[in-house]
Protein backbone atom coordinates (compact mmCIF):
# COMPACT_ATOMS: atom_id res chain seq x y z
CA UNK A 1 0.00 0.00 0.00
CA UNK A 2 3.01 2.47 0.68
CA UNK A 3 4.35 1.86 -2.99
CA UNK A 4 1.17 2.63 -4.01
CA UNK A 5 0.58 5.77 -2.61
CA UNK A 6 4.20 6.65 -3.29
CA UNK A 7 3.67 5.40 -6.97
CA UNK A 8 0.13 7.75 -6.87
CA UNK A 9 2.52 11.06 -5.64
CA UNK A 10 5.17 10.60 -8.06
CA UNK A 11 2.54 10.15 -11.18
CA UNK A 12 0.82 13.58 -9.90
CA UNK A 13 4.23 15.75 -9.13
CA UNK A 14 6.09 14.59 -12.21
CA UNK A 15 2.31 15.47 -14.06
CA UNK A 16 2.05 18.68 -12.64
CA UNK A 17 6.29 19.54 -14.22
CA UNK A 18 4.85 17.95 -17.22
CA UNK A 19 1.66 20.70 -17.85
CA UNK A 20 3.55 23.18 -16.09
CA UNK A 21 7.00 22.75 -18.57
CA UNK A 22 5.17 25.56 -21.04
CA UNK A 23 4.84 28.19 -18.40
CA UNK A 24 8.73 28.28 -17.84
CA UNK A 25 10.07 28.18 -21.47
CA UNK A 26 10.80 31.66 -21.42
CA UNK A 27 12.83 31.42 -18.45
CA UNK A 28 14.89 27.81 -19.65
CA UNK A 29 15.67 28.18 -22.91
CA UNK A 30 16.35 25.03 -23.84
CA UNK A 31 12.70 24.03 -23.57
CA UNK A 32 11.92 26.79 -26.08
CA UNK A 33 9.87 24.83 -28.91
CA UNK A 34 12.49 25.70 -31.36
CA UNK A 35 15.72 24.02 -29.52
CA UNK A 36 16.41 20.08 -30.32
CA UNK A 37 15.80 19.26 -26.67
CA UNK A 38 12.22 20.01 -26.93
CA UNK A 39 12.01 17.26 -29.66
CA UNK A 40 14.05 14.74 -28.39
CA UNK A 41 12.12 15.45 -24.47
CA UNK A 42 9.01 14.88 -26.83
CA UNK A 43 9.86 11.37 -28.00
CA UNK A 44 10.84 10.21 -24.97
CA UNK A 45 7.25 10.98 -23.68
CA UNK A 46 5.89 9.53 -26.78
CA UNK A 47 7.52 6.40 -26.10
CA UNK A 48 6.46 5.59 -22.29
CA UNK A 49 3.14 6.20 -23.16
CA UNK A 50 3.23 3.59 -25.81
CA UNK A 51 5.11 1.31 -23.82
CA UNK A 52 3.06 2.32 -21.09
CA UNK A 53 0.05 1.37 -23.05
CA UNK A 54 1.46 -1.42 -24.76
CA UNK A 55 1.91 -3.27 -21.12
CA UNK A 56 -1.41 -2.89 -20.06
CA UNK A 57 -3.65 -2.73 -22.75
CA UNK A 58 -2.22 -5.61 -25.28
CA UNK A 59 -2.23 -8.74 -23.18
CA UNK A 60 -6.04 -7.62 -22.22
CA UNK A 61 -7.18 -7.23 -25.82
CA UNK A 62 -5.28 -10.23 -26.68
CA UNK A 63 -6.86 -12.62 -24.26
CA UNK A 64 -10.38 -10.81 -25.43
CA UNK A 65 -9.81 -10.78 -29.28
CA UNK A 66 -9.21 -14.87 -28.97
CA UNK A 67 -11.96 -16.03 -26.65
CA UNK A 68 -13.68 -18.80 -27.90
CA UNK A 69 -17.06 -16.55 -27.87
CA UNK A 70 -15.75 -14.99 -31.01
CA UNK A 71 -16.34 -17.10 -34.27
CA UNK A 72 -13.34 -18.40 -35.46
CA UNK A 73 -13.11 -16.72 -39.14
CA UNK A 74 -12.28 -14.05 -39.37
CA UNK A 75 -10.84 -13.41 -35.08
CA UNK A 76 -8.61 -16.17 -34.71
CA UNK A 77 -7.26 -16.27 -38.16
CA UNK A 78 -5.77 -12.80 -38.38
CA UNK A 79 -3.60 -11.00 -35.24
CA UNK A 80 -6.19 -8.05 -35.03
CA UNK A 81 -4.17 -6.78 -31.81
CA UNK A 82 -1.22 -6.28 -33.44
CA UNK A 83 -2.59 -4.73 -36.32
CA UNK A 84 -4.82 -2.49 -34.75
CA UNK A 85 -1.56 -1.71 -32.67
CA UNK A 86 0.39 -0.68 -34.98
CA UNK A 87 -1.84 1.48 -36.91
CA UNK A 88 -2.44 3.48 -33.88
CA UNK A 89 1.28 3.43 -33.25
CA UNK A 90 1.31 4.99 -37.17
CA UNK A 91 -1.64 7.20 -36.92
CA UNK A 92 0.04 8.73 -33.85
CA UNK A 93 3.50 9.21 -35.67
CA UNK A 94 1.79 10.78 -38.32
CA UNK A 95 -0.38 13.70 -36.19
CA UNK A 96 2.70 14.86 -34.60
CA UNK A 97 4.33 15.19 -37.76
CA UNK A 98 1.86 17.25 -39.48
CA UNK A 99 1.79 19.10 -36.06
CA UNK A 100 5.15 19.87 -36.17
CA UNK A 101 5.38 20.38 -39.65
CA UNK A 102 2.72 22.64 -39.56
CA UNK A 103 4.24 24.26 -36.26
CA UNK A 104 7.35 25.01 -37.96
CA UNK A 105 5.46 26.68 -41.05
CA UNK A 106 3.57 28.81 -38.91
CA UNK A 107 6.55 30.22 -37.31
CA UNK A 108 8.50 30.65 -40.65
CA UNK A 109 5.42 32.63 -41.97
CA UNK A 110 5.17 34.54 -38.88
CA UNK A 111 9.57 35.09 -39.32
CA UNK A 112 9.10 36.02 -43.17
CA UNK A 113 6.82 38.81 -42.41
CA UNK A 114 8.86 40.10 -39.67
CA UNK A 115 11.91 40.50 -42.14
CA UNK A 116 9.67 41.88 -44.67
CA UNK A 117 8.06 44.24 -42.50
CA UNK A 118 11.44 45.96 -41.79
CA UNK A 119 11.41 44.64 -38.22
CA UNK A 120 14.04 41.84 -38.13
Amino acid sequence: MRLKLIAIASILVSSMIGVCLPLFNRAVPALNPDKNAFYVVKAFVAGVILATCYMYVLPDSFNNLNSVCLPENPWRKFPFTTFVAMLSVVITLMVESFATSFYRRAGEKKESLVTTNGNG
